[in-house]
């Protein structure tokens, strides 16, 4: 029969509203700041979602970026397959003998099932640059984010074609692999009441924390082929020198928070577990602990990614990267870079100490 169905549009004036609720409930108000400001943070916008999914008591999260269309002749729809599975042990799931499964224990549970884009613009960097003159640079810059071979020219394959290769129609994923869900085409369990993203700036991937984190615990992770079409926004102009110094910072950000990432989580066994059962039992207050020895490790790996960078374009062919090169290798881009990262991480920490706190708020929060 017909039933009703209830649509909350989490706009600009509801979402102001609730942040005038938790900076009047909530332990230290300042927290709010980082829910709230001005800026291009990629994990801030994750939030919000996390948020609005917490003040509806939710326990499953789907999402689609803004830029994407469901491709319903092509792929059908996401959400199809993401209830299949999202929620369910792999006990649950067994009788259905898809690739991977039998990778995890029987009491795990399926907390992110999700695809990719189609359209020609599935790159996870915007290589553009490169390509004309520069595309043996590529594997290098793909090698400074861990990529191995085989891995890289997977991804090379991607970027000249912009076919996305997918051989299954369900994967439980790999701990390494390529591809992986897209944050424009996921759907979540649980994990964001407990997990909030890094509201860090000028990163790209910021977003991509959660995907990561259950990725190195092992955790059982559904790549389908339901993609969603999308096209880059025409701002993506490789020929203007002022979108390239926008755009590559924030990728050169995105490597060096997840090399600390891996360092001051995954080396330093704040999990303590090796893979993920239960998402409740991880201690997710104090999963970041930033001291004297987080700033040094900081310090020492910016300049570290700043040189690998700069090195690589400065073999360019294209003028462009040469110039990209030099202002990556500047005394003030240094600067600039270590305060970015070295506070996002430090606001992140902050956020993880206060998040039980906003969510039991939210949940209470009476539209």
């Amino acid at each position: 029969g017909d039933k009703e169905l209830r649509v909350i549009c989490f706009n600009k004036q509801m979402q102001q509203a609730l942040f005038t609720h938790l900076r009047k409930n909530l332990s230290d108000a300042s927290v709010v700041d980082l829910l709230d400001f001005e800026g291009y943070s990629y994990g801030r916008v994750m939030n919000k979602q996390f948020l609005a999914a917490g003040v509806v008591n939710a326990s499953h999260l789907h999402r689609r970026d803004s830029d994407v269309k469901i491709d319903i002749d092509n792929f059908g729809y996401p959400s199809d397959v993401e209830n299949k599975y999202l929620g369910k042990t792999i006990e649950i799931l067994q009788e259905n003998r898809i690739q991977g499964i039998d990778t995890f224990d029987k009491e795990q549970c399926v907390y992110m099932v999700g695809s990719g884009y189609s359209g020609n613009s599935d790159w996870k960097v915007d290589f553009g640059i490169f390509l004309e003159e520069d595309k043996d640079l590529i594997p290098e810059v793909t090698g400074l984010f861990g990529y191995d071979e085989e891995l890289s020219n997977e991804y090379m394959n991607e970027i000249l074609t912009g076919n996305v290769k997918v051989e299954h129609k369900e994967i439980f994923l790999p701990e390494r692999n390529h591809p992986n869900p897209l944050c424009g085409n996921l759907s979540m369990y649980k994990i964001f009441r407990y997990l909030p993203c890094s509201t860090i700036c000028n990163t790209i991937g910021s977003d991509n924390l959660i995907r990561g984190f259950l990725k190195r615990l092992h955790a059982p992770i559904v790549y389908h082929d339901k993609f969603v079409y999308h096209e880059f926004t025409p701002d993506r102009d490789n020929s203007n020198m002022t979108y390239l110094k926008s755009y590559w910072p924030r990728v050169i950000n995105k490597l060096i928070y997840y090399k600390l990432i891996e360092t001051l989580i995954y080396d330093y066994s704040r999990l303590k577990v090796p893979r993920l059962i239960r998402i409740e039992d991880i201690d997710f207050k104090h999963l970041i602990h930033m001291d004297a020895f987080s700033f040094g490790l900081t310090i020492d790996t910016v300049k570290e990614a700043l040189t690998a960078f700069s090195d690589i374009m400065n073999r360019a062919q294209n003028t462009k990267l040469a110039e990209l090169g030099k202002y990556i290798g500047s005394t003030a881009f240094y600067e600039e870079t270590c305060r970015n990262i070295y506070y996002g991480m430090k606001n992140h920490e902050k956020l993880l100490n206060n998040w039980e706190e906003i969510m039991s708020i939210c949940s209470n929060y009476k539209l």
